[in-house]
């Protein structure tokens, strides 16, 4: 059956199939018998000579591959193909080791010729035998890269000096990097430390320019960023005068202080502009004071929000709030009912609101059946009946008709 299919895989390589990408063709130990021979190794690297679409070939596991000579020399007029694997096959080790660093060196090359690869956001380098002495030589070559987020380096482990991959991120600062995959190198984890904090501090500080641009989408995600007081401020300065960004999540960030959060939610509530409503910590995070304060805030600032007919906030979030019936009564449902945008209200989990807020011209049924936009509300964990759930869903459906 791999045989059939290796005779497949060649004929759709000699065509250049587009849709050929990869070619797997590995060999689990359950079917050595099956295993690819040297002539049928040698016939698909011929095929693989003027291909332009292939760009990894799996062969792991085919024991009667001894040889990789046939396909160094396709590779003389391949330039497509960029990862070989070839662990538990019959190929020395020195020899398996040339192939890869011969495809990373072509690969390292085409990242400073290559207009595409300039553009790229992700580029994916794990299992290519890269080692210390690669590193400088990447660095340079990504030097015109404007647009790289993502470096996958895992596997590796030939790479030990994680000093290096801090001077590659530090070199090319015009360069938006604020993730890197080390995992299975040989860097400690005293240089993983480093290149994590370094890191964080890029995604901080692109986060911030994204906010000033108002290009940083409806979600903003800076949990376990390593915020300290001083980044959080500037994070709260370019948030005063976003108007994309509807939610925060600030867990995970020990090193915040409870003056540095009370002052950054002071920020928010004096701004006009600024379209948050939800900011999401750790249980514990804060002291209950502080907690107290945050809900005052968001329940503030979505009624603000609300009542200004905000088109960002379509989705209204008080979930896990303490609201009472009292509350939901005289200032959430008058204020969702101001605005012709929110399509879904979530009050779950708040235990206090039972069937009495249903009830009444200021009641949820009259707003279920009343607004136009309005087409879900939660009320899961609360002590609101199932009776009265129904009665809520029935109110939505005749109100949306």
């Amino acid at each position: 059956m791999l045989r059939a299919a290796c005779a497949e895989f060649c004929k759709r390589i000699l065509n250049n199939d587009e849709e050929c990408v990869e070619v797997e063709l590995s060999c689990s130990a359950d079917r050595v018998r099956e295993s690819l021979s040297q002539r049928e190794f040698d016939d698909l690297s011929a095929a693989l000579r003027d291909n332009r679409h292939v760009k990894s070939l799996v062969l792991w596991g085919n024991r009667d591959v001894s040889s990789v000579e046939s396909l160094l020399s396709a590779l003389q007029d391949n330039t497509a193909l960029e990862k070989v694997n070839l662990e538990l096959t019959s190929v020395e080790e020195d020899r398996r080791v040339l192939l890869a660093r011969v495809l990373m060196n072509r690969r390292i090359d085409r990242l400073a010729a290559d207009p595409d690869m300039q553009r790229a956001t992700t580029l994916d380098l794990s299992c290519t035998g890269l080692e210390n002495r690669d590193m400088k030589r990447l660095g340079q070559a990504l030097r015109s890269n404007v647009c790289l987020t993502s470096l996958s380096l895992w596997g590796n482990k030939g790479l030990t000096n994680g000093r290096l991959v801090e001077e590659l991120i530090q070199v090319n600062e015009a360069m938006p990097l604020v993730q890197i995959s080390l995992d299975d190198t040989g860097v400690d984890e005293d240089g993983l430390a480093q290149i994590e904090k370094l890191l964080a501090g890029r995604r901080i500080k692109r986060s911030v320019a994204m906010l000033e641009t108002n290009e940083s989408g409806r979600v903003l995600n800076l949990a376990h960023s390593g915020l300290n007081d001083q980044s959080l401020a500037a994070v709260g300065a370019a948030l005063s005068h976003n108007t994309t960004t509807s939610s925060l999540s600030l867990a995970g960030n020990t090193a915040l202080t409870k003056q540095a959060f009370l002052t950054f939610l002071s920020g928010l509530s004096g701004s006009a502009e600024c379209q948050l409503s939800h900011i999401s910590v750790d249980v514990g995070q804060f002291d209950a004071a502080v907690m107290a304060r945050l809900r005052a805030w968001r329940l503030g600032t979505v009624v603000r929000l609300l009542e200004h007919a905000s088109p960002v906030l379509t989705s209204v979030d008080l979930s896990r709030m303490e609201i009472t019936n009292k509350e939901l009564e005289s200032t959430v449902i008058p204020a969702v009912a101001r605005s012709p945008h929110v399509a879904s209200l979530s009050i779950a989990r708040n235990k206090a609101l039972t069937d009495e807020c249903l009830r009444g011209e200021g009641g949820l049924l009259k707003l279920a059946e009343g607004h136009q936009a309005l087409c879900k509300v939660t009320c899961t964990g609360t002590s609101i009946s199932e009776g009265g759930y129904s009665t809520v869903t029935a109110a939505l459906k005749r109100g949306g008709m």
